[in-house]
């Protein structure tokens, strides 16, 4: 459309974003030298300037969003836009492994890798290594940022599920941590998550699952001792 010369300057003087009156005018008198329509340079800077800035603001509402939600990933299903922390897709019920964590689950989870028997010479001495790990769950710091909190809910919950121990990995369940101990850390998130996000609809799931499985464990122990 214009020459490279001409289309080089453009680009130098949008380069902020900002077209100021010297700028402007270094345009109009190259434009003029080169016999281009001034009504038609307008036009054209015109609509750089706005493309320029629906990108920016594209990226600060998309930054903005990451910083209350965290990122988002594609579902490989649907195509819905997941934000982090969701074990499965809102829209089709796509589930996901919560494989990739820079937050708080991942520090648990080194911490509880960390966490080996004590043995003496081959022989394992430690029989309460589980209990251990109970103990560090328990105690373990509830995540404050929505998107940390979503994540921990998502990888607590399926853990929290399970009724007694299971050796998953190990062959030796006397190793692993308890659902109790994954359970009392999930009441303490929800308990966290009721008072900064309640009426925030990506813990609505969260939500329902400790009031039903809440009633559950209520009749199982009303059972026990009644």
């Amino acid at each position: 459309m214009f020459s490279k010369e001409m289309e080089a300057l453009i680009e130098a003087t949008l380069q902020d974003g900002v077209l100021t009156d010297q700028e402007k005018a270094v345009l109009v008198k190259r434009a003029q030298r080169e016999g281009i329509d001034v009504d038609e340079l307008d036009v054209y800077i015109q609509s750089l300037l706005q493309k320029r800035h629906q990108a920016e603001a594209a990226q600060e509402a998309y930054e903005d969003r990451a910083s209350k939600i965290g990122s988002v990933r594609r579902c490989p299903n649907c195509g819905y836009n997941v934000p982090s922390g969701f074990a499965a897709c809102p829209q089709c019920g796509q589930t996901f492994n919560v494989v990739e964590s820079t937050g708080s689950w991942q520090k648990l989870q080194e911490k509880l890798d960390s966490m080996k028997p004590r043995k003496t010479f081959g022989i394992n001495l430690d029989t309460n290594l589980g209990q251990r790990k109970d103990e560090v769950i328990k105690a373990f710091p509830v995540p404050n940022t929505r998107a940390d909190l979503l994540e921990f809910l998502s990888a607590l919950q399926p853990l929290a599920k399970n009724k007694k121990r299971s050796k998953f990995e190990s062959n030796d369940a006397s190793e692993l941590a308890s659902p109790w101990a994954y359970w009392q850390l999930f009441c303490n998130c929800i308990n966290k998550a009721k008072i900064s996000f309640a009426n925030d609809e990506s813990f609505k799931s969260f939500f329902d699952y400790y009031e039903e499985e809440s009633q559950e464990k209520k009749g199982f122990f009303g059972k026990l001792f009644g």
